[in-house]
């Protein structure tokens, strides 16, 4: 029995069509159908400047190139070129057609707000095929690393190291010259040594000066929008890559790039642009303890958005060690105190005021340094104090919602809806980098990113949609 072996004689008696290249179900097909359905919502901002020379690329083919390139983890120009010459789906998209690596850069840079238009209409594809469920959301961020180096950014503590170098060196020259001054001899071949110190100081002084403007302690000055970012265990130049993702499918409902480091404040901002792509939002949104604060609380409350946030620093799930933390006494309404874990109360003193507009009530503990644990409650001699603010009786109900069993619930698939789709993103897409500087390409990235992601969900459904219409 002979082996089957490629036959590169063959000759075809008709010529080959497009559509016999791909099986029915094939990813190709599925971005063909997607950008059809996109193109009357959005506008490609892609045109031939002056009208001259050969007709240009359409905006539908250049999308589809792009679609087709994050799904298979082809996402630089070049690459992208070449794969367009070689791999059959995009031979089958392009209808054989090979843009260039220029073209393909241009087309990526002028549609950088164009994407975000498409990952709302993913969106909107998303709600009328039910893959969207509006029940549950969870909100998480993470970092990604910038394209400038890390290794060659300036810091402030070294820079400041270097500068006290140069002064004394420059201190020590000064004295040198001036001991042998009027000499051709050892202070006049040390004025030149000098006068290089002296511009190495000015340099320094300038980076520092940069990075004061800049309010940072770290910069990198060919990426002055990145800063420093502790990721896996170690620092590094990043963004704040930020998600909303739904209960029913984990599809990206939202999402946002920062040059913030910190979650806080973040969570309403997240919501609201739900609400503004999608019309509504969950009926319940989760986070973790980096978006606690009392804060976003109130503001959450005066919206009438309905969260449930893990544990912040205030609370006693994050001070297990201290028996005696705050969250753990337990403030009696009826007669206005606050009784501690060993039952002793403290009786309100008045109010005081803590700066800015916010005033809190103190109370004391009335037994004071008698108590038997005094000593493991306070360094007062005066007894423990504890301050309850405007806000109290709304902290401790989130506390309460936050402990239920619905809300442990809620807390618990939180890292499932919020943490695989940054799995997805790092592992199966190989997204850990960011390729273009500056905040602006970078969020246009992270948008190229998530989309990517809910693409790889619709088309899952897709395929098994086109797998029971050929089989029936």
């Amino acid at each position: 029995m002979r082996a089957i072996d490629a036959d590169f004689s063959k000759r075809f008696l008709f010529p080959p069509a497009l559509e016999d290249f791909l099986p029915a179900d094939h990813p190709a097909r599925f971005i063909r159908e997607f950008v059809e359905y996109l193109i009357p919502e959005i506008g490609l901002d892609w045109k031939n400047e002056n009208g001259d020379g050969r007709p240009p690329f359409a905006g539908s083919l250049l999308l589809r190139v792009w679609l087709y390139g994050y799904l298979h983890r082809i996402t630089t120009v070049r690459k992208l070129e070449a794969a367009c010459r070689e791999h059959v789906g995009l031979l089958w998209l392009t209808g054989m057609q090979a843009p260039d690596h220029n073209t393909l850069w241009r087309f990526w840079k002028m549609n950088r707000e164009t994407i975000r238009r498409v990952f709302r209409e993913s969106l909107q594809m998303a709600v009328q095929a039910g893959m969207i469920g509006f029940a549950l959301h969870a909100v998480d961020g993470t970092k990604i690393q910038a394209q400038s180096s890390t290794r060659t950014a300036w810091s402030r503590r070294k820079l400041e190291k270097y500068l006290a170098r140069v002064d004394e060196q420059i201190a020590q020259l000064e004295l040198t010259i001036a001991a042998h001054d009027g000499g051709q001899d050892e202070g006049y071949r040390l004025r030149d040594e000098l006068t290089n110190q002296q511009a190495l100081r000015q340099t320094i002084a300038e980076k520092l000066s940069t990075l004061a403007s800049h309010k940072t302690d770290d910069l990198n000055p060919n990426e002055t929008d990145a800063r420093m970012m502790k990721s896996g265990g170690t620092s590094r130049l990043a963004y704040n890559g930020q998600i909303v993702a739904d209960l029913e499918e984990g599809m990206i409902v939202a999402e946002s790039l920062l040059t913030e480091a910190f979650d806080q404040g973040q969570l309403l901002p997240m919501i609201d642009q739900v609400e503004q792509q999608l019309g509504t939002t969950a009926a319940e949104t989760v986070a973790d303890g980096g978006y606690n604060t009392e804060q976003t609380l109130v503001e959450a409350e005066a919206k009438g958005r309905s969260v449930t946030l893990a544990a912040g620093p205030a609370d006693a799930e994050s001070h297990r060690d201290d028996p005696y933390h705050f969250s753990r006494f337990r403030y009696d309404e009826q007669n206005d105190v606050f009784v501690c874990p060993q039952g002793q109360q403290l009786h309100s003193e008045g109010a005081k005021n803590k700066g800015y507009g916010r005033n809190v009530e103190v109370y004391r503990c009335s037994v004071g340094a008698t108590c038997p644990v005094a000593h493991l409650c306070t360094s007062s001699s005066a007894g423990r104090t504890v301050e309850k603010t405007a806000n109290y009786a709304l902290l401790e109900r989130h506390r309460q919602k936050r402990r239920s069993d619905q809300g442990k619930a809620n807390l618990k698939k939180r890292s499932v809806i919020a943490e695989r789709p940054f799995a997805c993103i790092k592992r199966h897409l190989g997204f850990v980098r960011f390729r273009s500087a500056s905040l602006l390409n970078a969020a246009a990235e992270w948008t190229w990113i998530c989309l990517t992601f809910n693409l790889q969900i619709l088309l899952k459904r897709w395929k098994s949609e086109t797998a029971l219409a050929l089989a029936c």
